[in-house]
């Protein structure tokens, strides 16, 4: 369960920093 969603964070994370580098 928790894992799940950990696993969709990590994801959103990622798309989220390819979208916006700077984030930097």
């Amino acid at each position: 369960m928790e894992e799940e969603y950990w696993h969709i964070k990590l994801e959103t994370s990622r798309m989220t920093e390819m979208m916006n580098p700077c984030n930097y």
